[in-house]
């Protein structure tokens, strides 16, 4: 059987490209399992500018790193002025699959232009759903902030050259209409949460979906979090750059902790820098300092560090307005950490209100200062939800389980005309 996974990384070739952060760790994961499946020979497409090669073969693998259509100095400059989408190349991907000849294919994600190859194959594919951009652009503004404040608090430089949230807002938007044309023409999904299967239904109500949890990085199974005695109360976010994943309600929260409260705590954020533009612009419109709210930033983390961080705080806090399985909370939960979370989108499908993590109301700062507050001194209770979540996550991300998952997957969608 001959597999092609569309992925938004180069996964298991990161190492061989030197990148020093490379996304999708789970996939890397995943992938180490599905390459040495019995009888079947795996491919990864991906984009990456300026490497001359066609493929390339690492770790067993075969590698085909495509350039996207905004690759030239004009395509960005016109994807900047004009907001157009060229995370797509459709005539390199269909070289692609002519050269490996896959029996199935993987897609990775609504997100890209890799689903634009939908109507132009007739190999089965299946859609590992992540996040969904429809509703990620319904919940793109945080309350209280429009599109005319954030372009008011940006700088001339940010607002001409088109960067950042600006220039975000409007590509999600077109991003959120290709997904519905990508949803629309597909058969097979992968999904883990009641969320994710019943946004597929709404748009594709013909759509066969697979139940399969997400494969972690392994570190996290090796590790386990212990609650120590500390005259400060160490709070830990890890979050991607993006305006909805809830910087605004970690220092309106941080705020009131600190005014309102007797609490010695500190609060870090992991993946997100300190000189940040979404760090300028949630302190110029609410006018307040992360910094003069025990609030600091530490940018990006290898897997090791980021451990490191995790297992000295004392209660991991997931504020993302929209979600579907974050595995940042994921991997908090499997090192047997404590979970505060927004109630939101996937998020109730992984966490039980007070068995294995506590749930809030995504847009209430003062829930959830409050709920940080109840259990800051309560080391027997952060223990016990520490304890069944890792409990919870360690049967979630089995990899057994998911691996099984995927193989009789890839079979069911060729039955009964695959027979080798």
């Amino acid at each position: 059987m001959k597999v092609l996974w569309l992925t938004n990384t180069p996964v298991g070739a990161s190492e061989y490209l030197k990148i020093k952060y490379p996304a999708g760790g789970w996939m890397s994961s995943l992938e180490t399992y599905v390459k040495e499946i019995d009888k079947l020979s795996l491919a990864v497409c991906f984009f990456y500018e300026g490497l001359e090669a066609f493929k390339f073969i690492y770790n067993s693998v075969t590698y085909y790193p495509i350039e996207s259509k905004q690759s030239s100095l004009f395509s960005r400059i016109n994807s900047k002025l004009f907001g157009k989408l060229y995370d797509c190349n459709n005539n390199a991907l269909l070289r692609v699959i002519e050269d490996f000849k896959p029996d199935v294919i993987q897609l990775f994600g609504t997100e890209s232009g890799f689903g634009e190859i939908l109507d132009k194959v007739k190999i089965p594919v299946i859609i590992h759903i992540q996040g969904l951009m429809n509703p990620i652009f319904s919940a793109w503004l945080p309350k209280g902030i429009s599109q005319r404040k954030i372009i008011f608090n940006s700088s001339i430089k940010e607002i001409l050259l088109k960067k950042g949230v600006i220039n975000e807002y409007y590509l999600t938007r077109k991003r959120a209409t290709r997904e519905e044309f990508i949803i629309k023409k597909a058969s097979y999904f992968f999904g883990r949460t009641e969320w994710d299967k019943r946004v597929i239904q709404l748009y594709n109500k013909d759509a066969t979906y697979f139940h399969c949890a997400e494969l972690l990085r392994p570190a996290f199974f090796s590790k386990h979090w212990a609650p120590r005695e500390s005259p400060t109360l160490n709070l830990v976010t890890t979050i991607n750059p993006n305006i909805y994943k809830g910087l605004d309600i970690i220092l309106e929260t941080a705020f009131l902790l600190k005014k309102k409260s007797v609490i010695n705590f500190q609060w870090i954020v992991i993946g997100v820098e300190q000189n940040s533009q979404l760090v300028r612009l949630f302190e110029r419109i609410k006018k307040k300092k992360f910094s003069d709210n025990n609030v600091s930033f530490k940018g990006f983390k290898s897997t090791d560090e980021l451990i490191v961080h995790l297992l000295e705080s004392s209660i991991f806090i997931h504020p993302s307005h929209i979600d579907n399985s974050p595995n940042s909370m994921c991997e908090a939960m499997l090192l047997g950490m404590p979970v505060i979370a927004t109630h939101v989108g996937g998020i109730p499908s992984l966490i039980e209100h007070n068995f294995n993590g506590l749930l809030y109301n995504s847009y209430d700062p003062f829930e959830l200062a409050g709920t940080i507050i109840e259990n800051a001194n309560n080391h027997l209770e952060l223990k016990r939800l520490g304890n069944n979540a890792r409990i919870t996550a360690t049967k979630r991300h089995d990899a057994t389980t998911i691996i099984s998952t995927i193989i009789k997957t890839y079979a069911s969608v060729l039955s009964p005309n695959y027979s080798k």
